[in-house]
């Protein structure tokens, strides 16, 4: 270009890299940082940029005005649905307007993996972020609740855990297990493990250890089964666990 006032044609304009901004939520990159307590990072990179710092996958899903399906007939006095496309269709038996529906089933028991990994990601992050002290199992017994009933295991769990956190201060993450089927059940039993904060929880010493020589200790305050406590080394392997 010979002058700043020169004009560029469009076969020109090919030659050139013309920059316009671009909108916030279009803005996206292929890699992630996440800074964690004790110099701990976690890097996510792709080959295509997917991961948006502006919350794009929000962008286009703004509220919609609320839009009635019904209008006023005055002929019967009364409000009837009226046509809106992809909202009401004619009944061909009644010669009026009836909301739409469109019945959306899924398969039985199916879980979608993307799902479970987002669960598993999301735990590992609240793992790595907070200064747990110990890692605990908890187990049922059979002669003061049904472990193979899932309803009644968490309407107890929860009441128990909101009792802590309210009285103990305890901070806790907890996930559930499955027993490995034994010789003549046909369901299997629940247990947990988790992390968990215990700094006004009542510890008593089992007078057992682990391999590595660590005090197993059990949790006075779990009254539905046994308990095991052991005090966390700051190692993060322990996070990858149930991961």
């Amino acid at each position: 270009m010979s002058s700043l006032h020169e004009k560029i044609t469009f076969s020109d304009s090919k030659k050139y890299r013309i920059l316009r901004p671009v909108p916030e939520p279009d803005i996206k990159f292929n890699c992630r940082i996440k800074y964690f307590p004790g110099n701990r990072i976690s890097i996510a990179c792709f080959s295509k940029p997917i991961f948006n710092p502006y919350k794009a996958e929000l962008h286009g899903k703004e509220e919609k005005p609320f839009e009635s399906l019904k209008e006023y007939n005055p002929e019967t006095g009364e409000m009837s649905y009226k046509f809106v496309e992809g909202k009401t269709i004619l009944c061909p038996f009644t010669g009026k307007y009836v909301p739409l529906v469109i019945e959306k089933r899924k398969k039985n028991n199916e879980i979608r993996s993307d799902s479970i990994k987002r669960a598993i990601d999301k735990a590992f992050e609240i793992g790595l972020a907070n200064d747990f002290q110990y890692f605990i199992t908890l187990t049922l017994d059979p002669t003061k609740i049904d472990r193979y009933d899932t309803k009644k295991i968490y309407k107890k769990l929860r009441d128990w855990l909101s009792n802590r956190v309210k009285r103990n201060q305890m901070d806790y993450i907890l996930f559930p297990e499955y027993h490995k089927l034994r010789e003549g059940e046909t369901e299997r039993a629940i247990h947990f493990h988790g992390l968990i904060n215990a700094q006004n929880l009542t510890l008593t010493n089992s007078g057992r250890t682990t391999k590595n020589g660590q005090v197993i200790y059990n949790l006075d305050n779990w009254k539905f089964g046994f308990s095991t406590v052991i005090k966390l080394d700051g190692s993060p392997a322990v996070v990858s666990y149930k991961g």
